[in-house]
């Protein structure tokens, strides 16, 4: 079962109370008195810094609305919304993956994919059958026919709705 994810969410700094629709901080903050504020601001533009928020801003705000013009045009053709639409797919499919699970999956693939694994001489043909026969390879080929099994039913049935 999957866990959620934690996230950080940014505490009232102490002697402000949030005000109005947006929670915007009450005008009787005054940061110079606050040395609690001057962290937490603090923190927050370090944080901004190390992870190139700032760097993102800075472009943002000195392109004068070009960013957003540029992704505007993009997303108005019948290709920008199948990529959005397969992307969400995608998402989906990827979300009913336990977070475990891919993770040991992705950790093998590492593991066996290492650059030191290709050298030398390869395996045989002979060799490979036998890898090949192993129960952990006959597993994963199963899933693999499945899989394919499955595409194949899905474009079956698509070329009958033509």
């Amino acid at each position: 079962m999957s866990t959620a994810l934690e996230l950080d969410h940014p505490q009232p700094i102490a002697g402000t109370q949030r005000n109005g629709a947006h929670g915007e901080e009450s005008a009787g903050l005054h940061i110079d008195a606050n040395p609690e504020a001057i962290r937490a601001i603090s923190d927050l533009i370090n944080r901004l810094y190390d992870h190139g928020g700032l760097d993102l801003l800075r472009a943002l705000i000195s392109s004068g609305g070009e960013i957003a013009n540029k992704l505007a045009e993009g997303a108005d053709s019948p290709q920008a919304l199948r990529a959005i639409r397969n992307g969400v797919s995608l998402l989906g499919m990827l979300a009913s993956v336990e977070p475990a699970r891919l993770q040991e999956i992705s950790k093998a693939v590492v593991e066996r994919s290492s650059p030191a694994r290709g050298a030398g001489e390869p395996p045989s043909l002979w060799t490979l059958f036998k890898r090949f026969r192993s129960r952990e390879s006959c597993r994963t080929l199963a899933v693999f026919v499945d899989m394919l099994e499955s595409i194949g039913r899905a474009l079956e049935g698509n070329a009958s709705h033509k």
